[in-house]
């Protein structure tokens, strides 16, 4: 039997190199009102339950409901799907407050973790359980169920106890399970507003792995930084031995610029240490985004976790359901109009919606380079050039690459497209090639497929895949392989390379 580990600034499962690539299952078993289009008061958990049994009239009901929204939101054949698109992992977002009662595990909740852990069994898929809203929460935010936005984990001994009470019996549950990927033990603890309370960080995080490794010494530990989990300094008090203790160290990524330099801060973390890094959340953005930022971390050797898998409406994820007959009213009450009077009608079409969901390939796509996709010119792996850099983006500065905006200002392109808007006209950038000079691009597709790939951009273009030229290119499944666009021609501006099935 082999559990996943790490050596180094590496994962390994059964002796073999792993780069965690997957998807995180927000508002199944957490509720996020965002992801169904309501706002404050009803972004999280306890008040869309408080929305929910108000319409129908009876914590039964309520209760009710929710068994049957957590049974069709994220089923088997959603776990079948992220397997297919040649995906490895899940990361499963709980809130203890419905999960852990009484000091002992919900029967009706913890199935849900035992079916992901069955269906991430069967599909090959490491299933990553993520305490999201800790006891008492560990944010500050709607995001850990908080009644008050205040972190109160950190205040009070009891809320701790809770929580490494809750670790304990996953662990025993899950000790002798290989496709557990590890145990990611707070997400985004502690705002930047209660960085005060950095200092009780580390020492919560030693007490759960002690508590955890007396019981489960085989399975990987993630720890996420403070600040949305963008700060890793509060960790850097580990010992040389705690931090190769089979930890994986977690930081998020949103809606900033997706190059080597944004991940600096990370990066110099990982080299003083010699650990791993995830990206447990990215994504909220648009499509050309997401054909940035997934090949930079797979650049940097750091494995990635897109958020959301499953939205209403927003079809910038990989899945998405349509807006409910009557949901109108719903939005209209969270935002201070009349309680709604089709509110059963409501909620009874959620489920069916749900049910109904599409896949969004094209989103699949964007992040995988798989055909039919726009991979951008500035999201090339590597490149051939012999003149100085030019074109006055604040992008990639380190690179030797000449990047212009098409408009020929000068500045830093914004990248903040949290709805999947398409970036502004006035960002849209390209690469300048002299003739002679080459992007290389990495493909990669979980099947065997045809594809015709097409540069755009003003200039005459060679291109090759492997060292053979064409336009039609049959790629292996698994296997890495080089696209290079070469420039025949001086002053030649690519902007993007189509990747096209053929018909």
């Amino acid at each position: 039997m082999g559990y996943l580990v790490t050596k180094e600034k590496r994962l390994y499962f059964e002796n073999q190199p792993v780069l965690l690539r997957g998807v995180g299952f927000g508002g199944w078993l957490n509720l996020e009102g965002y992801l169904w289009n309501l706002v404050t008061p009803y972004d999280r958990s306890r008040t869309i339950e408080s929305l929910i049994q108000e319409i129908l009239g009876s914590e039964e009901a309520k209760e009710a409901f929710l068994h049957h929204y957590e049974d069709c939101f994220i089923t088997e054949e959603d776990f079948r799907y992220v397997a297919s698109l040649g995906l490895n992992s899940v990361r499963v977002p709980f809130n203890s407050r419905r999960l852990w009662k009484n000091g002992a595990l919900v029967p009706e909740e913890i199935r849900h973790l035992d079916d992901a852990v069955k269906w991430g069994k069967k599909h090959h898929l490491f299933v990553f359980l993520d305490c999201h809203a800790a006891p008492g929460g560990q944010t500050g935010a709607n995001i850990d169920d908080t009644a008050d936005d205040f972190p109160h984990l950190f205040t009070e001994p009891k809320y701790q106890d809770e929580l490494v009470h809750l670790w304990v019996a996953l662990a025993e549950r899950y000790q002798s399970e290989e496709w557990v990927g590890g145990y990611d033990l707070l997400n985004e603890p502690l705002k930047p507003e209660y960085s005060p309370y950095e200092a009780r960080l580390l020492p919560l995080y030693r007490r759960l792995v002690h508590a955890i490794r007396e019981v489960d010494p085989h399975h990987m530990l993630v720890l996420e930084g403070s600040h949305w989990a963008t700060n890793l300094a509060p960790l850097s008090g580990l010992s040389p031995e705690e931090m190769h203790d089979n930890l994986l160290f977690q930081f998020h990524k949103y809606w900033n610029a997706p190059d080597r330099e944004s991940l600096s801060h990370y990066l110099a973390f990982q080299k003083q240490f010699n650990i791993p890094l995830w990206c447990g959340e990215t994504g909220e953005n648009n499509r050309d985004w997401y054909a940035l930022t997934f090949p930079l971390l797979e650049r940097e050797g750091i494995g990635w976790c897109f958020w959301a898998y499953k939205k209403m409406e927003n079809r910038n994820g990989f899945s998405c359901f349509s807006v409910p007959p009557y949901w109108n009213e719903m939005e209209s009450y969270s935002q201070g109009g009349p309680f709604p009077r089709h509110g059963k009608e409501a909620l009874q079409g959620l489920l069916d919606s749900i049910q109904h969901a599409e896949y969004q390939d094209k989103t699949a796509s964007a992040c995988l380079r798989l055909p039919s996709t726009t991979i951008p010119a500035v999201s090339y792996d590597d490149w051939e050039v012999h003149t100085p850099r030019h074109g006055g983006v604040l992008f990639r500065e380190t690179d030797p690459v000449s990047i212009a905006f098409l408009d020929g200002h000068q500045g830093a392109p914004n990248f903040h497209c949290p709805a999947g808007e398409p970036f502004a006209s006035e960002d849209a950038m390209c690469v300048s090639l002299e003739a002679g000079e080459a992007l290389i691009y990495h493909l990669s597709t979980p099947t065997e497929v045809f594809v015709d790939i097409v540069p755009h951009g003003d200039g005459v273009f060679r291109v090759t895949v492997d060292g053979k030229e064409g336009n039609q290119f049959f790629l292996s499944r698994g296997v890495k392989h080089l696209l290079r666009i070469q420039s025949e021609k001086d002053g030649s501006r690519l902007m993007s390379v189509e990747l096209n099935k053929p018909h």
